[in-house]
């Protein structure tokens, strides 16, 4: 077996090139539990299951109302998000990608991160019986499921219809819109940026927890929490990101399906000349 910095340089390198900081801390924790899960005959699409068991036991102990299950329960999903990187890197080293490893990976991720949040609305609601708590909980449950639709809509609907039938050419006006859409988001950044922090998992857990750890060590009065409060907070960010996603992906649409048209057909014609002169050597 190789060593753990042979180990990084098979399973890792492409991933460190490409992905921020706290990535890479993450991915030197990581390598451990691949180094150790390499010794047994574990699949990566196992270890996917597994880590999709370990995520869902984590939202269900989020979901009780005291604040120690609440930590149990984020501490899990940490690990969740642990063995998210483990199964990629035993399927890198053992090539074993598959597309069924990757619809797996994405069960996961539409399981997970909307029931976190359905998971501490339901911890709200126990701690301090506001019905109104599980309103609130739905509303970023079902934005980041959302929000995940909306990014890869383009590429749906490029794959749903340029099978069957040509995709329209991009007309001056659609690129206009999407001109648009982009001056509206530079002019939004300095707003929507501190916002985006609550789209991304790892800074959503990690408030998470700190919300149940001063409900542990500073409680409230009991028709209020800590974790009440970020859930509100929440859920209001999640609404207004929402609402701006779905608005520039208005804008954008057209412009963004024919950029995958572009994208797939200039892949097609690199693809056709360079298998050409090998057809013309096989003939010669």
């Amino acid at each position: 077996m190789e060593s753990i910095s042979q180990l990084k340089q098979i399973t890792q390198s492409e991933k460190r090139t490409v992905q921020s900081s706290r990535y890479t801390l993450l991915r030197d924790l990581s390598i451990y539990i691949t180094w150790a899960l390499l010794h047994t005959p574990i699949t990566a699409n196992q270890v996917t299951l597994l880590s999709i068991a370990v995520g869902l036991a984590g939202v269900a102990l989020l979901a009780l109302g005291s604040p120690l299950w609440g930590l149990a329960g984020c501490g899990l999903v940490w690990c969740y998000i642990l063995l998210d990187k483990v199964d990629g890197e035993v399927a890198r080293y053992r090539r074993s990608q598959s597309l069924r490893g990757i619809l797996l990976d994405e069960i996961g991720h539409l399981l997970i991160k909307p029931l976190m949040f359905a998971a501490l609305a339901a911890h709200v609601y126990f701690a301090t019986g506001q019905v109104g708590a599980l309103l609130l909980g739905y509303l970023p449950a079902l934005q980041v499921g959302w929000a995940r639709v909306v990014t890869n809509l383009p590429y749906r609907i490029f794959s749903k219809k340029a099978v069957v039938q040509p995709i329209p050419p991009v007309q001056q006006a659609d690129l206009d819109r999407a001109k648009l859409g982009r001056r509206i988001e530079r002019a939004g950044a300095p707003i929507f940026k501190p916002m985006r922090l609550l789209q991304n998992f790892y800074w959503t857990l990690g408030l998470i927890m700190l919300a149940c750890l001063l409900d542990w060590v500073l409680p409230m009065p009991a028709i209020v929490s800590w974790t009440f409060g970020f859930l509100l907070l929440a859920a209001v960010v999640q609404t207004i990101l929402f609402a701006k996603a779905a608005v520039l992906a208005f804008l954008s649409f057209e412009a963004d399906v024919g950029r995958v048209d572009d994208q797939v057909r200039g892949a097609y014609a690199l693809k056709a000349a360079d298998e050409q002169p090998r057809e013309q050597e096989v003939n010669a």
